[in-house]
């Protein structure tokens, strides 16, 4: 504040006003927006975890579970009494009943003195309706290739085969098939049994055993059709008899949609594949180079495979692979699993036979699969497996189990008894898994 002089009325005070800096205004605000943004950052990767932990904590358990395969409990009633197909968790399940055979257990063989032929014919007749009752549950796998006619015109060839519906969940049908029939290099579709059909996608394959389980989108497939497809039930083979009845479908007689029946002949026999065995069991069946599909017991539930990878042993008769050696590894095929291989076949060692080798317990590997994981380790045939790691491995199956708790890549210890040597026969050998894939 100061004064100044007027001529009219003297002195008069002036006022200063002071202004703001422009420069500190911009500054401050500045400095404001970019705390805003900080505390905004922080915030939301705050409420981001927060969000990502809530998730992971209400969804980890459905997420992460393997698919499983639907198992055939509780047991399907007779519907000769009246009773239903009761497959459990399946949503989609085909609630129509059908038709199964009479227990024949309390039977004897009075009880057939006044059968006619035309009773005979029912029995037949029964039969037959039984097995095509389970049609539902089979599907075509079609190949189709892409290529040109005469004409140059561009074609499209398809090659089919069976597939049988192993599982429906919320956003897939799971269909199990014939390795032999799937090309990666090929397109594929599923065909209903009504006709229409669907495209497919290839998950995982087995070259050992001859399977495959190929998938498509529900949203691709429809309501309407998923009412005409039904889940199999997936059964046991343990319990399987000389003399028991069974049912085939698929394609076993050659043509889709066709149905055959007879008996198993005799007891099962353990054969032996690349790192696994499994027990094969002939029947009285004709057995045709393009037959496929599925063996049923007398409950409905899926019993065995049908296999052509022994047919050296009796190529005129029909024989299957029982199922309960085969459901964890098509439960890995659902999955996607990447599955290991060691590349030897093996057989197990009677009691007698370990005593005169004097080892306490192993398998006996009769041949190594060339360029796999274990002849690039030196295993050669003769070889005794008696340890994996500090597992003892009793039987192949033990081998089998074993080398599917690891992933391909990982290194596992094999502990050998190399039975022609006179001295120094253990040793302990340092594999790393293949992948099956890989398998030549």
């Amino acid at each position: 504040i100061y004064m100044s002089a007027d001529k009219n009325n003297g002195y008069k005070f002036i006022e200063e006003k002071i202004k703001p800096e422009k420069k500190r205004i911009i500054k401050e605000n500045i400095i404001r927006a970019v705390k805003v943004i900080l505390y905004g950052i922080l915030f939301g990767a705050a409420a981001t975890g927060i969000f990502v932990m809530i998730l992971t904590f209400y969804y980890k358990d459905t997420d992460n579970v393997p698919i499983r395969l639907q198992t055939a409990t509780p047991m399907p009633e007779d519907v000769l009494n009246g009773g239903n197909v009761n497959s459990g968790e399946n949503s989609h399940q085909n609630p129509n009943s059908h038709s199964q055979p009479k227990d024949v257990d309390s039977m004897t063989v009075s009880d057939f003195d006044s059968f006619d032929v035309k009773d005979y014919s029912k029995m037949y007749a029964k039969i037959a309706e039984y097995g095509t009752s389970y049609n539902d549950t089979v599907v075509t796998v079609a190949k189709v290739v892409e290529g040109k006619d005469y004409f140059s015109n561009p074609v499209e060839n398809s090659d089919s085969f069976s597939g049988l519906v192993v599982r429906i969940d919320k956003d897939y049908i799971y269909v199990l098939t014939e390795y032999d029939g799937i090309d990666n290099n090929c397109n594929y579709q599923i065909v209903f049994n009504n006709g229409e059909k669907t495209r497919a996608g290839i998950l995982g394959r087995d070259k050992v055993t001859g399977l495959a389980v190929i998938y498509a989108k529900l949203e691709d497939v429809g309501n309407k059709l998923l009412e005409t497809v039904r889940t199999a039930l997936i059964g046991s083979s343990d319990g399987i008899k000389t003399g028991a009845l069974i049912t085939a479908i698929g394609n076993p007689a050659g043509n889709m949609y066709s149905v055959t029946f007879g008996m198993v002949t005799g007891n099962p026999v353990t054969r032996y594949m690349i790192d696994r065995q499994v027990l094969l069991y002939h029947t009285n069946m004709q057995n045709l180079s393009s037959c496929g599909g599925v063996i049923m017991n007398t409950n409905g539930q899926v019993a065995g495979i049908i296999t052509h990878r022994f047919d050296e042993e009796d190529e005129s008769l029909m024989s299957f692979i029982g199922i309960s050696q085969l459901d964890a590894l098509i439960e890995q095929l659902i999955n996607n699993t990447n599955r290991t291989y060691l590349g030897v076949l093996a057989t197990n060692i009677t009691e007698a036979h370990l005593k005169e080798l004097d080892v306490s317990n192993g398998i006996y590997v009769t041949d190594v699969v060339s360029g796999s994981p274990a002849m690039g380790k030196g295993l050669v045939v003769g070889d005794v497996i008696s340890k994996v790691n500090d597992k003892a491995i009793n039987s192949v199956e033990d081998l089998t189990d074993v080398i599917a708790e690891y992933k391909p890549g990982d290194k596992i210890d094999v502990t050998i008894y190399r039975t022609y040597l006179k001295q120094d026969k253990e040793r302990v050998v340092n594999i790393e898994l293949g992948d099956v894939e890989d398998m030549k």
